[in-house]
């Protein structure tokens, strides 16, 4: 080798050193990132996910804290494609009031209910078309304040042709109390790929009548008898793990008085006695304290066929009295395509964008970290 050549092979050795290569043609290995492990992700690279989001309504109230749902919108549209996510799920109570409207405060910027609703349209449009997602109304998406009737919004929000991506997975609907076919009791079909196909998802109203609940069934057993299925609603599970019993709501100027039907009524009406009924979700029942240690429960019980059931609660209030309205807490549940294995991780985007709490984002003790098997 003459020395010009010499010269040119050090000069390129130099410029590869400085561009962080060990030789020629080898790349130096990256720094594994800090925060490595604390976004979720998937065990199994051919697996799928879906989101599941608790209640949204102090989020949607005050806009203070409008913007930590924003986030988490903004988070799963980010993360679907690295989660291969098939939908979101979300729990209902997406208003504080469905139909109050307070006098202002100059010293609060608090959202009447038609305010709160507009929020949570413009916060699904985000998704529109991008994410499928499968909704349940809880007790403050009705009547004034809280459930004084069966009148809601819900419908108006959530309605065909909203988001192509949800219509496509719209099997059918069942009446709602005044007779009409509203998403409030709805079936979809959710590909989760592998050996899980197909299964179906059933929503429910809050507190859903008697014919509701044999509507659900019948349909189990009929069409749906080779599937799994999986039921969507507000009330089921406490934080402690028990069954809600039927509300003592006495609704104004109604006769005559509708039905009820408590956690402790569909589990013995419809869950128990329905053979492909595996996975239940709801949301509800937060017991108003910050820990996300005590806003969530996982159970398993027998139903009439000897399958396992799993019921699984997850709703982070916040406390609005203490000025805090919630973290962005999301979970993540993922589908291994052994068409059996479900693992589940607890996330909040909002802690995990600040370095001050980036360490609190992803608690992995049971409580949030967990799996199980459906067979």
């Amino acid at each position: 080798m003459d020395r010009k050549g010499f010269l040119i092979r050090l000069g390129f050795a130099a410029v590869a050193s400085i561009a962080g290569l060990k030789s020629f043609g080898e790349t130096k290995k990256k720094k594994r990132r800090k925060d490595f492990g604390l976004e979720p992700e998937l065990v199994n690279p051919e697996s799928t996910s879906i989101f599941f989001v608790g209640d949204l309504q102090r989020y949607t109230k005050d806009t203070v804290f409008q913007p930590v749902a924003e986030m988490v919108f903004a988070w799963m549209l980010k993360r679907r494609g690295y989660l291969n996510s098939k939908c979101a799920l979300f729990t209902g109570d997406f208003v504080e009031n469905n139909e109050y409207f307070p006098k202002p405060n100059f010293y609060e910027d608090v959202r009447d209910s038609k305010g709160q609703w507009e929020f949570i349209s413009k916060l699904f449009g985000r998704l529109d078309g991008k994410i499928p997602y499968i909704t349940c109304p809880g007790n403050h998406d009705y009547g004034i304040q809280c459930f004084e009737n069966r009148n809601t919004h819900f419908n108006e929000v959530f309605k065909e042709g909203r988001n192509p991506l949800t219509d496509g997975m719209l099997l059918g609907m069942f009446p709602n109390a005044f007779g009409k076919l509203t998403r409030e009791n709805a079936c979809y079909e959710l590909n989760l790929g592998g050996k899980w196909g197909s299964v179906i998802v059933f929503t429910l109203e809050f507190c859903p009548r008697d014919e509701v609940l044999q509507m659900v069934h019948d349909k189990c057993v009929g069409d749906f008898a080779d599937k799994k299925v999986f039921v969507l609603l507000h009330d089921h599970l406490r934080m402690d793990g028990s069954r809600t019993k039927k509300p003592k709501f006495d609704y104004v100027n109604v006769n005559p008085k509708p039905e009820f039907n408590g956690g402790e009524d569909v589990w013995n009406k419809l869950i128990k006695t329905t053979p492909n009924i595996r996975l239940v979700l709801n949301g509800h029942a937060s017991k108003n304290t910050t820990p996300i240690d005590d806003n969530s429960f996982f159970r398993s019980d027998k139903n009439d066929a000897g399958k396992d059931v799993f019921s699984m609660v997850f709703a982070q209030h916040g406390r609005p009295y203490d000025g805090h309205g919630a973290d962005g807490w999301v979970r993540v549940l993922e589908f291994d395509p052994d068409g059996e294995t479900v693992r589940v991780s607890t996330f909040s985007p909002y802690l995990f964008m600040s370095m001050d709490s980036k360490a609190r984002s992803r608690p992995k003790n049971e409580k949030n970290e967990f799996s199980f098997k459906i067979q």
